[in-house]
């Protein structure tokens, strides 16, 4: 009788995998003639069932909570002495998955060369936070949670901050700033959408085509689910998923690019539902109306203008492979901040902006150099 292993790690990833299929499948049907799409998509079933099975373990990372409230943590990286450090550094992910692409892996972390280059640093860790009853709007999560968070690391590090968010993590971090504003530094704006309909981006193609069908649900379900939002990233680039798992099937096994690539697939599955009224802020708000180019963005009766933000020091990251938050949509806020921001144009793509070889070099070391700067 034959024994089926299950993987060691339960792995079932990709999310939105039956999509990445049939997008997969119909790149070889439109090249049926061609023997080599039929083996490369052979191929990225090879990569999906190896990643499925690969006995690499999850990261352990390990870190001191200095603050909580509901599922979100405010973490700090645990110093390697007792040096005197640089001001205080507070990374802001995404809703949208964990805080762990920022500290992907020991020898390969965004946040810890921040660190090792003289910075106290912090992560948000939002955690699920469709199980906080208490958080119903964009307003209660930016005024009770990030704004207090942020409050709270200035009251226990006795310093002003400097605060950088990740993609969606830059507007949240935008949105809470009249809270905060005289306890912060400076602003670094790490692939931040600012211009939803600059250049007409993919993304916000797919949101209008796909809101009709999704709004009218969050009515109902109360819920984005995170299923939902990945399919549309998919949708982005249908040929992504055969390509890189292609690759990942001719990859040694304890390879550090294969271990690099599982990290971040790892990630990729931390991915977190959205309350509906956060939700609708995100494709209706920002997506579809633009309200954050328009300068009628408003939380707690605020307007988030380029003008309250031009009050701090800015850094704005906008990389030039970025199919998520493509370059015309994140520059057109340095455009707007003016003289007030400093702007880079890595050549690197969303996540290659924390995982690519280039990042260091390209991405990593211009920040800390704008962070020494702000001293």
């Amino acid at each position: 009788m034959t024994t089926i292993k299950k993987p060691p790690f339960g792995r079932r990833g990709p999310d939105a995998l039956l999509l990445h299929l049939l997008q997969a499948g119909g790149t070889v049907a439109a090249q049926f003639s061609s023997a080599a799409a039929q083996q490369k998509y052979a191929r990225m079933l090879d990569g999906i069932r190896k990643y499925q099975d690969i006995a690499i373990p999850p990261i352990k990372r390990s870190y001191d909570k200095v603050w909580a409230r509901g599922p979100v943590r405010v973490l700090r990286l645990k110093l390697p002495s007792r040096k005197k450090a640089g001001p205080p550094v507070i990374l802001i992910p995404s809703l949208i998955n964990g805080p762990e692409i920022l500290d992907l892996m020991p020898d390969h972390s965004f946040a810890r060369f921040v660190q090792q280059n003289g910075f106290d640093v912090y992560i948000v860790d939002w955690g699920h936070i469709l199980t906080d009853k208490t958080l119903h709007t964009m307003d209660d999560l930016l005024h009770q949670r990030l704004a207090t968070a942020i409050a709270a690391v200035v009251k226990i590090t006795k310093q002003d901050v400097v605060l950088a968010g990740y993609c969606m993590g830059g507007l949240l971090m935008a949105g809470a700033y009249p809270r905060v504003q005289k306890h912060v530094r400076g602003l670094a704006y790490l692939a931040t959408p600012w211009d939803f309909h600059a250049g007409d981006p993919r993304l916000t193609s797919l949101v209008r085509q796909s809101a009709p069908h999704i709004l009218p649900l969050l009515a109902s379900t109360r819920t984005l689910p995170n299923f939902q939002i990945q399919s549309l990233f998919a949708l982005v680039d249908p040929e992504m998923a055969i390509n890189k798992y292609s690759r990942f099937a001719d990859m040694p096994v304890r390879d550090a690019a294969a271990e690099a690539f599982v990290a971040v697939e790892d990630w990729l599955q931390t991915g977190r539902d959205l309350p509906r009224d956060i939700a609708r802020v995100c494709l209706e708000d920002w997506y579809l109306n633009n309200v954050t180019a328009r300068g009628e963005w408003r939380v707690g009766g605020v307007a988030i203008t380029p003008k309250l933000l031009k009050t701090a020091p800015a850094l704005v990251v906008a990389p030039r492979r970025d199919q998520l938050v493509e370059t015309q949509t994140a520059k057109a806020l340095a455009t707007q901040l003016g003289r007030a921001a400093k702007y880079l144009e890595p050549d690197c793509g969303h996540i290659g902006m924390m995982v690519s070889p280039k990042a260091r070099t390209q991405v990593w070391t211009p920040i800390v150099k704008w962070l020494k700067a702000l001293k």
